[in-house]
Parts: structure tokens; C-alpha cells; sequence
């Protein structure tokens, strides 16, 4: 595991033989991580070491790494998923396609992959990454359930490393005989819109025993542990998209030329060699379905103003949504 995405220091520092021209191109890929441009930073760094055998310091490494991460969610995020389990379109103010498919380790816990995509009008974008980010605020939307219990019991953030990049602790209550499930999440974002059109948050569970930052705390010895690896990609909507009919006749408007897909997948292995198969379909057709749509309800309250507890984060983040919002822009452009 990849240490914490914290922020490389902006002071500089004397490069084991380099030269000017040098230390200024790696000043520039500092910058652009600290940007959240990880993959364009990525990309400078592996020039200077591959064509110019500039020695890297580990702060470097760390990037190069940490940017391998991020390109294998996004190839899993694009992957064809056709051989999925399709529970088809769900209709409604934001249509959304679920996939899903169900797998078992060598050592016989059970891997659910999930994959959602909802078509939203540009407007939309930036309420809906201010409702991601602002963990702190995710006991005040998050659905609950009492049949079968599954809610959540605490949500805190430990830290924000970035515009939307963040560290959060979660624990969620799980249907008798099942104790609570735990994780510590790291979100991790890719802004990748002028090289590719990509915008992506990498999230990933992490523990103590990973070393990714020393605000992860011991896991609880009362709960499950839940490790989940996957990302949201953010995209201008391509006009072939299966939910694109859906989409023209509820929040999307006429055309796609102001629309963005977003796309969720992830994979969540259960660390248990039993898991019921009435609480794995819970999972996938009532908690995510539901979980999902109502994320972009909370967007669509905080756009209107009726979220004050957002309103109030974002206007105290001004200087970070102003920028979040200058990106949106970009990817329309893009």
C-alpha cells in the first residue's frame, strides 16, 4: 500500500545531480501532484527517469507508484463489463444502470464487484463532489435500514489531503448474527481532463498495519474489517451510453452536449467465509441502488440550497469548489 497522498513540500531541495533545467521539471511534477494532476505528474517524472536518468528521491517514487494505482482503477472502471450480472436501467429522476458479480478467493472470502453509471446535467457536478467529500456530513443523508439492520453507526474524517482528497473512518451496524462492519477509507483524486477527459476519485480501505498515514487508527477487534478498492470516473456522456434514453426524459434535458456519465465501481471482499446470500442481494439491489440515488437527491438539495450544512463547508472551502468548479468546466471543454 502506497503511503498517504499528503502533499509533497512546495520548499525546494538539492537533487542528487541534477541540474537546473531539471530540478525546475521536478518542481513542475511536485506542483501538478499537489494539483491532484497525478497522472500528468506521473508522466514528467517517468521522462526525466527514463530519458534524461535523473535519480528520483523517494517523494517521487511514492508519486510514480501512487500513479500506477490510479491508472489500474481507471482501466477497471472502463473494462467491459458485459459478462456482469445486469439488473438493467432504473428508471426515475437520475436512470442508473447496476452490474454486479460475485467471486471467491483462494482463501474463500467472497468478492462482490459492483459497477453503477448515472447520466446528470453539468450543473449538477459540483453539489455532487461536494456530497462525496464532505465526509463529516455523510450521517445526515446516508440511508438506514431497521429489516434487516443495516445503518450507520459513525462516520468521522481524519483528514483532508486535497480538494477532494480525504481520509475517513466508518462504522456500519450489519444484520444479527454479523458484527459491525469497519473500514478507513482514503479517497484519492485524479484530475486527468486535459490528457484524457478523466476525472476520478481512487477510493480505497486501508489500516494501521498499510503505514498510509498515521491518522488510521487501530481496527477494532469488535467489528469486521471491509476492504474496498475501487473509484468514481467522471466523464462527458458519450451519446451511446444505455442510460442515455432514460436520462433525456428526467434530469439531463434534450441533448448530452451538458451531460456527465458517472461512473462508480468497486470491489468489496468480505473477510468472512460465509456470507448470506440474502444479505449479499440486500447489498447490491436495495442498499447500493438506493444509497446511490439518493446521493444525487442530496446534490440536486444541496444545488437548490436546501442542504445548509453543505452550503455552509462549501463556502468555507470557497477557494476549493471555485477551483473543483473551474475543472468541471475544463472536462466540458475538454
Amino acid at each position: 500500500m502506497t503511503p498517504s497522498p499528503s502533499k509533497v513540500e512546495d520548499a525546494p531541495s538539492k537533487f542528487n545531480g541534477v541540474g537546473h533545467d531539471s530540478e525546475c521539471t521536478l518542481n513542475k511534477a511536485e506542483h501538478l501532484f499537489n494539483e491532484e494532476k497525478l497522472l500528468e505528474a506521473a508522466r514528467i517524472l517517468k521522462k526525466l527517469l527514463l530519458e534524461h536518468q535523473v535519480v528520483l528521491e523517494e517523494r517521487h517514487h511514492s508519486i510514480l507508484r501512487r500513479a500506477e494505482e490510479g491508472e489500474e482503477i481507471l482501466r477497471r472502471l472502463k473494462a467491459d463489463v458485459k459478462s456482469w450480472k445486469d439488473l438493467g436501467v432504473q428508471g426515475g429522476m437520475f436512470p442508473t444502470q447496476i452490474l454486479y458479480k460475485v467471486d471467491k478467493t483462494s482463501t474463500n472470502n467472497t468478492l462482490l464487484r459492483v459497477r453503477c453509471e448515472t447520466p446528470i446535467r453539468k450543473d449538477l457536478l459540483m453539489p455532487l463532489l461536494s456530497v462525496i467529500h464532505e465526509s463529516q456530513l455523510y450521517h445526515t443523508w446516508v440511508p438506514r435500514w431497521s429489516v434487516p439492520r443495516f445503518q450507520m453507526r459513525m462516520c468521522r474524517k481524519l483528514k483532508d489531503v486535497g480538494r477532494l482528497s480525504q481520509i475517513f473512518h466508518l462504522v456500519n451496524e450489519s444484520p444479527w448474527p454479523m458484527k459491525p462492519i469497519e473500514f478507513v477509507m482514503a479517497y484519492t483524486a485524479i484530475d486527468d481532463i486535459e490528457a484524457a477527459g478523466d476525472l476520478a476519485i481512487k477510493m480505497v480501505s486501508v489500516t494501521s498495519a498499510d503505514n498510509y498515514d498515521d491518522c488510521v487508527p487501530e481496527p477494532d477487534k469488535k467489528c469486521n474489517s471491509l476492504g474496498l478498492d475501487g473509484g468514481i470516473l467522471i466523464q462527458k456522456c458519450p451519446k451511446n451510453a444505455p442510460v442515455i434514453e432514460n436520462a433525456r426524459n428526467s434530469n439531463a434535458g434534450d441533448g448530452t452536449e451538458d451531460m456527465i456519465l458517472v461512473r462508480y465501481a468497486s470491489v468489496l471482499e468480505f473477510k468472512s467465509k460465509f456470507i448470506p446470500q440474502w444479505f449479499l442481494s440486500f447489498l447490491i439491489k436495495v442498499a447500493l441502488g438506493t444509497s446511490w440515488k439518493v446521493l444525487f437527491g442530496i446534490a440536486l438539495d444541496v444545488k437548490n440550497g436546501k442542504r445548509p450544512e453543505h452550503s455552509k463547508a462549501i463556502k468555507e472551502k470557497r477557494e476549493a469548489y471555485d477551483h473543483i468548479e473551474s475543472r468541471v468546466d475544463a472536462l466540458m471543454g475538454s
